[in-house]
């Protein structure tokens, strides 16, 4: 419970800093229109954070393989990571956010965690259907 509690208290204050941060980004946090591109936005993320050890070749306890846009949907050992329409519920955004309802914070191997932009853009492209586009 207390860890639903923190999880939602993140989002909420996440939400706000997004809202009011300035200059540009990729994702426009102020347009409902600006569409995520999994090809384009999501993929380079999961390349640069995830892939060193999520790669069907490697090995890997979670057995969560993210080679690709079908891997990635068909999820490892604890289901599917991606919730489609719903990023609060998705397992994805629910590890690489603090304090995650089991194990470690990932990228477990890495010297640094998502950014806050990062985390929105895939929060964004998960709310707005996780598409392969």
């Amino acid at each position: 419970m207390k860890s639903i509690l923190f999880l939602c208290l993140s989002v909420i204050l996440f939400t706000f800093a997004m809202l009011s941060t300035t200059g540009t980004s990729a994702i426009d946090s102020d347009s409902k229109d600006t569409t995520v591109s999994f090809k384009n936005d999501v993929f380079p993320l999961i390349e640069e954070h995830c892939l060193p050890c999520h790669l069907r070749e490697e090995r890997n306890m979670s057995r969560l393989f993210m080679d690709n846009y079908e891997l990635l949907m068909k999820g490892g050992f604890n289901g599917p990571p991606i919730k489609p329409g719903n990023a609060d519920e998705s397992l994805l955004i629910n590890k690489v956010s603090p304090d995650p309802p089991f194990g470690e914070r990932m990228p477990m191997r890495s010297k640094s965690y998502l950014t806050d932009e990062e985390i929105a853009t895939l929060v964004q492209w998960i709310n707005q259907g996780a598409k392969d586009n």
